[in-house]
C-alpha cells in the first residue's frame, strides 16, 4: 500500500512538472507569513520551515460544517476526532502527524488560544486524553487565512508545540462584509444541519478597524446500527423468551414501546448541538509608531448525545421490600416485582458550555527595536447533565417504604461542572543588525508568563448517591478539584544569512513550571537555495510538553449497564493505592529535512520528511480486571462459579465462567470513589500515565499550480500527500499491584499499553493520506472537486475466540484503501450574490460493519450493524448541502 499511494503522488508531481499549461500564480503561494519565524516579510515559498497556507475562500468552498473539517481537507497530516465517546463526542480536536492533539499548539493572531475544560477520557485512539483548544468556537467567517507549521516548535512557542502549530489569522477589513447561510443533511436523512454567519468590518476614524463575526450552527442527532443484542437478533427481530438471554417476559412485553424501537439503543452516532459564536478583531494606530490591538470571543454550546439504552428491569424493586430483585432480568424472587420504568429508558448526556477570551496588546517601534506587548485571558466552562435517567437507589428506598406501586418517572440530573482558564502575558522584541554577513542578523528576545487553572464541581446528591445516575454517575464531593499552576519562560531567536543563499535560524527557550520544574529547548533550522528553482531545508529540535491540568487532576466515574470504571487523578492517594505513578512531562526530539522546487514559474513543490522521538508519552492507562469473571477449562474445578449470563455466552466450548479475584488496589481505589462492585461483571481503574515511548516517521508532499485554459476557464490545482507511521518503541510495565492474583485467560494486563490500545495508536490511523483538488472557474460558474484517499488501516478488536472460531486469536477490524469524493458547484448571480450546492462524500462511502461474535452478539458494543468507529472519514456517509453567500 505504501508504494501505491506514494506512486500516485509521484506521478501527479511529474505530470505537473512536465506540463505545458499556461500559469497564473496561486495567491496563497506568495503570502507573507508570521508563523515559524521571528523575521518580518518572509513568504511561505521562502520559509526554512514547512508552512502550509489555507485561505478563507478555500475554507468556505470545502463545504465543511466546521473549521476542523475544513482544515483536514487542506492539510493531509492533520486529522480530527471521529471515534471518541462520551464528552469527547461534542468537541472538535485536531491532531498533527499522528500525535495527540495536546501536542499541537493553536494560536490566534500569534497568541496562545486557551484549552477546553472537557477532557476526552476514553482510551483507544490518538485523541484519548485530549484537552486542547476546541475548534468549535472559531467561526470560519472570521478567518482571513491559516498558517500550519508542520514541524516541532517548542523552542519558539513553548509547551504543546511538539507536533506543530496552527496559527489562525483573523480578518482585518475595515469595511464591507459577508453573510453566509447553509443547510444540509446526511444521505440517511439524519443529522440535519443549519448555519448562518455574518462578518462586518467597521472603520475607526481612518486610524483603525473593528471586524465583527456572528455565527449560529446547529446539528441534529445521527444514529448508527440496529437494535440491541440483549433484545434482538442481528436482523433486529425480537429474541425468544428465555434461552439464556436478557429477553425476559418483562422486557419482551415492553421493548416495542421503547423510544425509537427497533433502534432503541442510539449510542452510536453524532451528537446534537446548537453553537452560538461571536468574535471580534480590532486595531487602532495611536501614533505613527504605536498600534493598539485586541481580539476575543464569546461562545455558547448546548449539546447532547445518547448513551446506552437501559432495559425495563434496570430500575425496579420488590414491592414492600419482600423478596430479592434481579435488576438484569426484572424478576423478583419471593415477592412481587415493581418496574419503575416499564418501557425502559434512553438516557443522554447534555453539556452546557460557555467559552470566552480577550486579548489586549500594543506594538510599535522604538530605538530601532520592534516591540509587542500582549496579555490574553481565556476560559472554558462546562455544566454536565444526564437527561431521561434514574437513580435505582432512590427508587428502591421509595418503593420499599410503600405497599403500593410508586411512580418514578425518568428525569434530568445535574452531574457537575468543569472549568479551565488560562492567562498569558508576553513581551516580544526584535531588531535586525548589519554585521557584514550576506544578510542582516535578526535578533528576537522575549519573556512570557502563564497561569492555568482547572476545576471540577460536584453534582446534585441524587446524581451520585447510592447507585448514582444511570449512564453517567455525578461527580462526588470528593471529586471536587481546584488546581492551578504558573510558568515563566524566556527565549532568544537568531536568524541570518551567513553566506548568499544560506538562511539559518536558531531558537533557544527556557521554561519553568511550578509543578514540574524547568526545561531547556532548542531548535536549529537551515535552508540553502541552489537556484530559484531548487532549495533544501532541514531542522533539528527538542521539545517538552507539560501535562495539562486536566490530565493531572481529572477524576470521575464511567458507568455502563453492568460495569464501572474509575478515573483517578495520577497524584491522588487512590491512584497510588492502585499502583499508578505520578505524571512526568513528555520529551521529544524532532528531525526534518525537505526539498523546495519551482520547476516552472508559479509552480511550487515541497517534500518534507520527518522523524519524531517522543518519550514518556502521556496516555490513559488502565489497570484492571477487565471482567470480574474469567473463562476456564471445564477440566478445572470452578471453585467460585460465576452466573453472569453475559460472560457465560462468551466462554468458548469446553470452558466455564468463574469469578476472578480483583487486585486489592483496584478495590481500594473504587471504594475511595464511593463505588460498590456488587452485581457488576466488569470493574476498572484508570489514570493518565507516561505509558510509552513512540517513534514517528513520515513524509509530507505539497504541489500548488494554476492553469489557464482560455475560453474553457481557469483551474487551481493542488496536491497534498502525507505518509505517517508511528511505532511503540517502549511499552512501560505496570506495577504488580495491578495484576490479578489468579491467572486469567485474555484478561490480565501487565503493560501500560494493551495490544488493542497500541494498535489504536499505530495501525488504526491511515499511514497514507492523499488529497487531490481542482478548483475551476469560468465566468459566474465554479466547481471544486476534491478526492481524498486513505490507505488501508486496521485496529485490533479482540484477542479471544469470539469472532470466527473457538481458538483464541487476534482479530483486526480492517478498513481497506478508500477514496472520498467531495464536489461543490457554485453560480455567482452578480458581484454580491452566489449560490452553491455540493456533497461531501458524494458516493456515500462508509467503513465496513463491526462483525458479530460466534454467539451472535456484536464484537464491540451492544448494537448491531455499526461501522468501524476508527474510520478517519467518519461513519455517517454522504452529506449534501446548499449555501447562499452575500458579499458587500
Amino acid at each position: 500500500m505504501k508504494k501505491s499511494l506514494l506512486g500516485v503522488s509521484t506521478l501527479a508531481l511529474l505530470a505537473c512538472a512536465g506540463s505545458a499549461w499556461a500559469q497564473t500564480a496561486d495567491s496563497s503561494v506568495s503570502e507573507v507569513i508570521v508563523t515559524g519565524t521571528r523575521q518580518t516579510g518572509i513568504k511561505a515559498a521562502d520559509s526554512a520551515a514547512p508552512i502550509q497556507l489555507v485561505g478563507k475562500d478555500q475554507l468556505i468552498r470545502t463545504g465543511a460544517q466546521d473549521l476542523a473539517d475544513a482544515l483536514t481537507s487542506a492539510v493531509p497530516s492533520l486529522e480530527i476526532s471521529t471515534s471518541v465517546g462520551d464528552a469527547g463526542k461534542v468537541h472538535i480536536l485536531a491532531s498533527l502527524r499522528g500525535l495527540s492533539p495536546n501536542d499541537t499548539l493553536i494560536l490566534v493572531n500569534g497568541q496562545r488560544r486557551h484549552t477546553t475544560s472537557n477532557l476526552a477520557v476514553d482510551g483507544g485512539s490518538i485523541f484519548s486524553g485530549s484537552a486542547t483548544t476546541d475548534l468549535n468556537y472559531i467561526p470560519t467567517a472570521a478567518i482571513d487565512h491559516i498558517e500550519v507549521l508542520t514541524d516541532g516548535a517548542a523552542a519558539q512557542y513553548g509547551s504543546d508545540a511538539i507536533a506543530g502549530v496552527v496559527n489562525i489569522i483573523l480578518k482585518k477589513n475595515s469595511s464591507g462584509g459577508i453573510a453566509i447561510g447553509e443547510g444540509g443533511d446526511y444521505f440517511s436523512g439524519q443529522g440535519a444541519t443549519e448555519s448562518l454567519s455574518f462578518n462586518q468590518g467597521f472603520n475607526l476614524n481612518d486610524k483603525g478597524f473593528l471586524n465583527v463575526t456572528l455565527e449560529e450552527r446547529t446539528q441534529a442527532h445521527t444514529v448508527q446500527g440496529c437494535g440491541d443484542y440483549r433484545f434482538q437478533s442481528a436482523n433486529c427481530q425480537l429474541l425468544p423468551i428465555g434461552g439464556g438471554t436478557y429477553a425476559t417476559a418483562v422486557n419482551l412485553a415492553d421493548i416495542t414501546k421503547a423510544q425509537a424501537y427497533p433502534v432503541e439503543n442510539q449510542v452510536n452516532g453524532l451528537p446534537q448541538y446548537a453553537i452560538y459564536n461571536s468574535f471580534f478583531n480590532a486595531g487602532y494606530n495611536l501614533t505613527p509608531d504605536i498600534q493598539l490591538y485586541g481580539f476575543g470571543n464569546f461562545s455558547y454550546n448546548a449539546s447532547e448525545h445518547y448513551e446506552n439504552y437501559r432495559q425495563a428491569g434496570k430500575v425496579g424493586a420488590c414491592l414492600d421490600g419482600i423478596g430479592s430483585f434481579n435488576k438484569n432480568t426484572g424478576v423478583c424472587t419471593g415477592g412481587t416485582a415493581e418496574i419503575a420504568v416499564p418501557t425502559g429508558f434512553d438516557p443522554s448526556e447534555k453539556f452546557d458550555e460557555t467559552d470566552y477570551s480577550i486579548t489586549a496588546g500594543a506594538k510599535g517601534t522604538e530605538y530601532g527595536w520592534n516591540w509587542n506587548l500582549a496579555t490574553t485571558y481565556g476560559d472554558n466552562s462546562t455544566k454536565v447533565y444526564v437527561i431521561n435517567t434514574d437513580n435505582l437507589s432512590e427508587y428502591l428506598d421509595l418503593q420499599d417504604a410503600s405497599t403500593t406501586h410508586v411512580s418514578y418517572p425518568t428525569h434530568t440530573l445535574y452531574d457537575g461542572s468543569f472549568d479551565a482558564s488560562e492567562w498569558d502575558g508576553k513581551l516580544d522584541l526584535d531588531r535586525a543588525f548589519n554585521i557584514g554577513l550576506a544578510g542582516p542578523l535578526n535578533v528576537a528576545v522575549g519573556a512570557e508568563g502563564r497561569r492555568d487553572t482547572y476545576a471540577i464541581g460536584a453534582g446534585e446528591p441524587e446524581s451520585y448517591l447510592g447507585f448514582g445516575a444511570e449512564s453517567f454517575i455525578g461527580y462526588y464531593p470528593q471529586n471536587v478539584t481546584n488546581a492551578s499552576r504558573t510558568s515563566e519562560a524566556g527565549y532568544i531567536d537568531l536568524a541570518t544569512k551567513p553566506i548568499a543563499n544560506l538562511s539559518v535560524d536558531a531558537a533557544f527557550r527556557y521554561e519553568n513550571y511550578s509543578d514540574f520544574g524547568s526545561t531547556k529547548t532548542g531548535k536549529f533550522t537551515a535552508r540553502y537555495d541552489f537556484s530559484p528553482a531548487i532549495a533544501i531545508r532541514g531542522t533539528i529540535s527538542n521539545g517538552f510538553r507539560a501535562p495539562t491540568l486536566a490530565e493531572e487532576y481529572y477524576n470521575g466515574l464511567n458507568v455502563g449497564p453492568t460495569s464501572v470504571s474509575a478515573q483517578e487523578a495520577p497524584d491522588s492517594p487512590s491512584a497510588a493505592a492502585a499502583g499508578f505513578a505520578k505524571l512526568k512531562p513528555e520529551q521529544s526530539i524532532n528531525y526534518s529535512g525537505g526539498l523546495v522546487l519551482h520547476p516552472l514559474p508559479k509552480l511550487q513543490i515541497t517534500v518534507d520528511a520527518y522523524y519524531i522521538l517522543l518519550n514518556d508519552r502521556i496516555l490513559p492507562l488502565s489497570g484492571f480486571s477487565a471482567l470480574t469473571a474469567k473463562c476456564v477449562p471445564n477440566s478445572i474445578a470452578a471453585t467460585t462459579p460465576h452466573t453472569s449470563t453475559q460472560l457465560a455466552t462468551k466462554c468458548p466450548t469446553g470452558q466455564t465462567a468463574e469469578d476472578v479475584e480483583v487486585a486489592p488496589g483496584i478495590l481500594t481505589a473504587l471504594a475511595n470513589q464511593g463505588v460498590s462492585t456488587a452485581g457488576l461483571t466488569s470493574v476498572g481503574v484508570s489514570a493518565f500515565g507516561n505509558g510509552a515511548n513512540t517513534r514517528t516517521d513520515g513524509i509530507d508532499v505539497t504541489v500548488n499550480y494554476a492553469s489557464d485554459f482560455g475560453a474553457f476557464g481557469h483551474v487551481d490545482w493542488s496536491l497534498g500527500s502525507n505518509y505517517n507511521h508511528t511505532k511503540v518503541s517502549q511499552n512501560s510495565n505496570l506495577p504488580s499491584i495491578l495484576y490479578n492474583s489468579i491467572p486469567a485467560i485474555g484478561i490480565n494486563q501487565t503493560q501500560a499499553l494493551t495490544p488493542t490500545i497500541a494498535s489504536a495508536l499505530t495501525t488504526a490511523p491511515p499511514h497514507e493520506k492523499l488529497i487531490l483538488q481542482g478548483f475551476w472557474q469560468k465566468g459566474p460558474w465554479s466547481v471544486n472537486l476534491r478526492e481524498s484517499v486513505y490507505s488501508g488501516m486496521k485496529e485490533l478488536l479482540s484477542t479471544s475466540a469470539e469472532v470466527v472460531s473457538t481458538t483464541p486469536q487476534n482479530y483486526y477490524g480492517i478498513i481497506p484503501t478508500t477514496g472520498i469524493t467531495d464536489l461543490d458547484v457554485g453560480y455567482k448571480i452578480n458581484r454580491f450574490l452566489k449560490f452553491d450546492v455540493g456533497a461531501n462524500n458524494l458516493f456515500n462511502t462508509k467503513p465496513p460493519l463491526i462483525p458479530n461474535t460466534v454467539t451472535g452478539q456484536p464484537l464491540t458494543g451492544d448494537v448491531y450493524n455499526v461501522p468501524y468507529a476508527f474510520s478517519p472519514f467518519g461513519t455517517d456517509g454522504g452529506y449534501y448541502y446548499g449555501r447562499v453567500t452575500l458579499t458587500y
